[in-house]
C-alpha cells in the first residue's frame, strides 16, 4: 500500500510540474468589423531563448493550421525547458480575401485563458488609423452624384421610394433627361436626420 501511496504522490507531483511548464494560448482570426474569419492559415513561431547568464543560444518551434469554422487556433508548449524559456512569439496569418499580416509579440503567459486577436484587413479596401474604411480609387465616385436607381440599390430599397422623397422635396433632386440625380451631400444629410 505504501508503494501504491508513493507512485500515486510521485505522478501527482510531476502533473504539477509539468502543467505549471507548459503555455497555451488561443489566437482568435477576425475581421475589421470583429467578425470571426474562417479558413485562415496561421503559422507560429515560437523562440525560446537560454537563460543562463550571458548566453544568446536560441531555439525555435513552428506551429501550423488553418483556423476551424470559428476562427480560432488554439497553440500550447512548454514554457520552458531546461535552461530555455519563451522569449517571443511571431503569428503569421494569410487569407485569400485578406492582408497578410504578421505580428513579434513577448506577450505571453502559462495561462490557457490567455488570448490573441488578430484583426485583418480585407484586401480591396484600404483601412486609416481611426479603422474607418477608404474606398479605393476605382470605386470612387468622382462626382458624388447619384441616380435614384443607384441609390435604391445600395440601399436596397425600391427606387420608386426615392423617386417619391425627392417628389415630396425631402431630398433635393435634379432630373436630367427621363433620370432623377441626387448629390451624395444631401443623401448623406437625409440619411443622418
Amino acid at each position: 500500500m505504501s508503494q501504491t501511496l508513493m507512485k500515486l504522490v510521485q505522478m501527482i507531483f510531476l502533473v504539477i510540474v509539468v502543467t505549471t511548464n507548459l503555455f497555451s494560448q488561443t489566437i482568435w482570426i477576425k475581421d475589421i468589423n470583429k467578425r470571426l474569419v474562417s479558413k485562415a492559415s496561421v503559422s507560429v513561431q515560437v523562440i525560446y531563448k537560454d537563460t543562463r547568464f550571458l548566453l544568446e543560444d536560441a531555439k525555435e518551434k513552428f506551429f501550423t493550421a488553418v483556423t476551424d469554422t470559428l476562427g480560432k487556433m488554439i497553440i500550447s508548449g512548454e514554457y520552458s525547458k531546461e535552461e530555455f524559456s519563451v522569449e517571443s512569439i511571431t503569428i503569421k496569418v494569410q487569407h485569400k480575401d485578406y492582408d497578410p499580416f504578421e505580428v513579434i509579440t513577448k506577450e505571453y503567459s502559462s495561462s490557457p485563458t490567455f488570448n490573441y486577436i488578430v484583426y485583418l484587413v480585407p484586401k480591396n479596401s484600404k483601412v486609416n488609423l481611426s479603422g474607418k474604411i477608404i474606398a479605393n480609387r476605382q470605386e470612387m465616385n468622382e462626382l458624388d452624384i447619384y441616380s435614384s436607381s443607384e441609390i435604391a440599390e445600395k440601399l436596397q430599397i425600391k427606387e420608386d421610394d426615392i423617386l417619391n422623397l425627392i417628389k415630396k422635396k425631402k431630398i433635393k433632386g435634379k432630373k436630367i433627361g427621363d433620370k432623377y440625380f441626387v448629390s451624395g451631400d444631401e443623401l448623406r444629410k437625409y440619411l443622418e436626420e
